[in-house]
């Protein structure tokens, strides 16, 4: 199967790529370092933000869409709403365009419409925005993920360094990590498995 990986050079798009070569896939990849690619995918640079997606998409059959950020940085235009909504929809655009059908979207736990945080509810926004479309889709929403220096465990340890340490809600709340290469074997799987589309599925 030919598929697009966008994100694919980030914490979790390493991962999905060496998972979906090993599952014997056509892999491209589009990422601003285009460096960073596993053995035997095709890389291609370009920021998802302007990249001429729709002729990129052309023959392929699934978009895995996994870009996303966890700190805005406003100067260089990187928010939770231009990354996670605007670039979705960008997306879904250009898949309707070039006909390419099926999206496996990676989405985040605890995604919801009231969310106390703009970076959930920008999530929210960028799923509703698939839900309301006619691409084929199905949403992944993993809990926190461990293993190869994940981001948020790698920003909690220098955390730890303040004198006063933030912890998540009150401190009691019981957190399900689950771990990255396992996240890039269920989407390797999934992208042969149509039952499931329409589908949300919350991971840890």
């Amino acid at each position: 199967m030919r598929i697009l990986v966008t994100g694919g050079t980030g914490y979790v798009g390493r991962a999905v790529q060496r998972a979906l070569r090993d599952h014997h896939h056509e892999v491209t990849i589009l990422a601003r370092h285009p460096t960073i690619v596993s053995p035997g995918v095709r890389p291609v640079a370009g920021d998802i933000r302007d990249a001429d997606l729709t002729s990129l998409m052309a023959g392929v059959d699934t978009v895995v869409h996994l870009v996303g950020i966890i700190e805005e940085k406003p100067a260089q235009g990187v928010t939770f709403d231009a990354m996670h909504y605007e670039v979705t929809r960008r997306v879904v655009q250009a898949m309707m365009q070039s006909g390419c059908q099926q999206l496996i979207h990676v989405s985040a736990l605890g995604t919801r419409e009231d969310a106390h945080s703009h970076y959930h509810r920008s999530k929210w926004k960028a799923e509703q925005f698939i839900r309301n479309s006619q691409v084929k889709f199905m949403i992944l929403r993993p809990s926190l993920l461990f293993g190869g220096g994940a981001p948020f465990f790698h920003m909690m340890k220098n955390q730890c360094r303040w004198p006063v340490v933030p912890v998540p809600g009150t401190g009691e709340t019981l957190l399900q990590p689950v771990a990255r290469i396992d996240v890039a074997e269920l989407i390797a799987h999934l992208v042969d498995v149509s039952e499931y589309r329409g589908e949300t599925w919350e991971i840890g």
